[in-house]
C-alpha cells in the first residue's frame, strides 16, 4: 500500500516538473486544481468554476502579453442577456465567456434546457464569446465555431490527474480570443445581419436592467431617461417600448455616424453624438442624451457596436447604385424586427415614386391653393 502511495507521489512530482517549465501548461494545471479544491462541497456546480477560470484568463493574459481583464457580468434572471465573464484586455472589450458545469458539454456537442438555450440564441449576436465546461473549450463567432474545439485531459475532479491541454487548439484559441479585432463586414446584408443582432442584445440588456433590483449601477440612470421619454416625446411609454427605442437609436445613430464618415474608435461619444448632429441634427442630440450618463459604463454591448461599425468601409459596401440612406433603416430593421417592421410601414419608397408624389403635393399646394 505504502508503495503504491509512493509511486502516485511520485508520477504527480514527475508531471508537475514537467509542467514548470511551460507557463500555459502550469496555468492549466493550476486550474485543474483549484477547482477540484471547490467540487464536491455543495454549491451549483458552474459556480466553482468562477475565480478559477478568472485567475486562469489573467495569467493566460500575461503568458500571451496582454493584460486580460475578466470580469463578472451582473447575473439578471429576468432574461439572463448577459453571459457569466466579460473579458477587456486595457481599455477595449474583447469578448465574453459563458460557463457550463463540469461535464455538462459545450455548443454542439450538448443538450441544452430552455434557459441554455434562450441564452446561447443571444449570445449568437457576438463576435467573440467562448464556452467552456472547464474541460472542453470553444470560440464562437456569430453562432459559428471558430475553429476546432480544446479538450483538457486529465479530471477536474480527481486533483491526482493533472488538467493539461491535448494539443496546440487551446492556446489558439485563447490567443485569438483575446487579441480579437473586429472583422470588416462583407456586406451590406451582412452588416445588417451583425449589427441587428447586436441592438437586440442591447434592447434585451436595458430592459433586464429595468426590471432588477433598483440596486444596479444603472437602473437609476435608466429609469430617469424612461421618465423623460415619457413625459417629451411618448406619453404611456412601455419600459420594453423604451428599451427597444433606446436601442435602436444608438445603433442607427452609430451607423449614420459611421456613413458620414466619423471614426467611431477614436473619439469619446459624446464627440460622435456632435459631430452626427451637424448633418443629423435630432439623431445627433438623442444619441447624446442617451449615452450621457453612467448607465452607458454598465451597457457594454454599446462598446461592441461601436468597434463592429467602427471596422465598416462604406466605400466598400457601396455599389453606387443603392441610396443607403433610403434603404439602410428598412433593410435594418427588417432583420431586426420583421413584426415591427411591418406594424410601423416601414418599406422603401423608390424614389422616382416619393419624387412624383412630392412633385405633385407641391403643384397643388402652389398652383390650385396658392401657397
Amino acid at each position: 500500500m505504502a508503495e503504491a502511495a509512493g509511486n502516485v507521489q511520485s508520477g504527480l512530482l514527475n508531471s508537475l516538473r514537467a509542467h514548470v517549465s511551460d507557463p500555459l501548461s502550469t496555468a492549466v494545471a493550476d486550474f485543474g486544481r483549484d477547482v477540484s479544491q471547490k467540487l464536491g462541497r455543495g454549491g451549483d456546480p458552474e459556480d466553482q468554476l468562477r475565480g478559477p477560470a478568472e485567475t486562469l484568463l489573467k495569467r493566460l493574459g500575461s503568458y500571451i502579453g496582454v493584460e486580460a481583464a475578466p470580469y463578472g457580468e451582473v447575473r439578471l434572471k429576468t432574461l439572463r442577456a448577459r453571459p457569466d465573464y466579460a473579458v477587456d484586455v486595457g481599455n477595449r472589450r474583447v469578448g465574453y465567456i459563458e460557463l457550463k458545469a463540469p461535464g455538462r458539454g459545450i455548443p454542439p456537442d450538448w443538450k441544452p434546457n430552455q434557459r441554455e438555450r434562450r441564452q446561447w440564441d443571444k449570445l449568437t449576436a457576438l463576435p467573440n464569446v467562448i464556452y467552456t465546461d472547464g474541460t472542453s473549450w470553444a470560440r464562437y463567432k456569430y453562432g459559428e465555431v471558430a475553429g476546432p474545439i480544446a479538450r483538457l485531459t486529465g479530471s477536474l475532479g480527481d486533483p491526482r490527474q493533472i488538467l493539461c491541454p491535448a494539443d496546440a487548439a487551446f492556446e489558439t484559441i485563447i490567443r485569438e480570443f483575446l487579441l480579437w479585432e473586429p472583422e470588416q463586414p462583407r456586406s451590406l446584408t451582412d452588416l445588417i445581419r451583425i449589427v441587428a443582432g447586436l441592438c437586440r442584445l442591447l434592447r434585451d440588456e436595458v430592459t433586464s436592467i429595468l426590471r432588477a433590483s433598483p440596486a444596479h449601477a444603472a437602473h437609476e440612470d435608466l429609469t430617469l431617461l424612461a421618465a423623460d421619454w415619457r413625459s417629451l416625446l411618448f406619453p404611456g411609454l412601455e419600459d420594453s417600448d423604451f428599451a427597444d427605442a433606446y436601442a435602436q437609436t444608438v445603433t442607427f445613430a452609430m451607423l449614420l455616424a459611421r456613413i458620414d464618415g466619423v471614426i467611431l474608435d477614436k473619439i469619446p461619444l459624446h464627440e460622435i453624438g456632435r459631430q452626427l448632429g451637424k448633418k443629423h441634427s435630432l439623431m445627433g442630440r438623442a444619441f447624446t442624451v442617451l449615452t450621457d450618463s453612467d448607465a452607458t459604463d454598465e451597457l457594454r454591448v454599446i462598446e461592441t457596436l461601436r468597434q463592429v461599425i467602427a471596422s465598416v468601409r462604406w466605400d466598400q459596401l457601396d455599389d453606387g447604385q443603392t441610396d443607403i440612406y433610403a434603404v439602410l433603416y428598412e433593410k435594418f430593421l427588417a432583420q431586426y424586427n420583421p413584426d415591427l417592421r411591418k406594424k410601423s410601414g416601414s418599406y422603401y419608397t423608390p424614389q422616382p415614386v416619393a419624387r412624383f408624389m412630392v412633385d405633385f403635393v407641391d403643384e397643388i399646394l402652389c398652383q390650385r391653393l396658392s401657397r
